[in-house]
């Protein structure tokens, strides 16, 4: 049962970022949080600290896109302006954070860190 997590959320993952890259986001969005949720599994019976750490590293890279994904599908879809940032590749793409604006905290917006 204990290598079945790992090969889950990888199969999830795949999933998510072919989701994803077609521009299918509320497709995309639970793949990615089903994908985290076996890497916890996952991360909490693994002993090996390398590969504990490299799977950290990938589980914060698909937090943060699941939570830019979200962010715009809170919005109700994707903002013009932020469509080339949303395209690229994990790897390559601009480091940014998230700023919540206004009193109810709803309205969000990508700046340079």
């Amino acid at each position: 049962m204990y290598s079945n997590f790992k090969e889950q959320a990888i199969e999830y993952v795949r999933q998510a970022v072919a989701e994803d890259n077609a521009g299918n986001y509320a497709r995309a969005f639970p793949l990615y949080m089903n994908a985290l949720e076996y890497f916890k599994t996952h991360l909490k019976y693994e002993k090996n600290p390398k590969i504990k750490e490299a799977i950290t590293q990938k589980f914060t890279e698909y937090l943060r896109r699941a939570e830019e994904i979200r962010a715009v599908l809170d919005e109700g879809g994707p903002d013009p302006r932020l469509m080339g940032m949303l395209l690229w590749p994990p790897g390559l793409r601009p480091n940014l954070r998230m700023e919540t604006m206004g009193r109810t905290g709803t309205r969000r917006s990508f700046v340079p860190v």
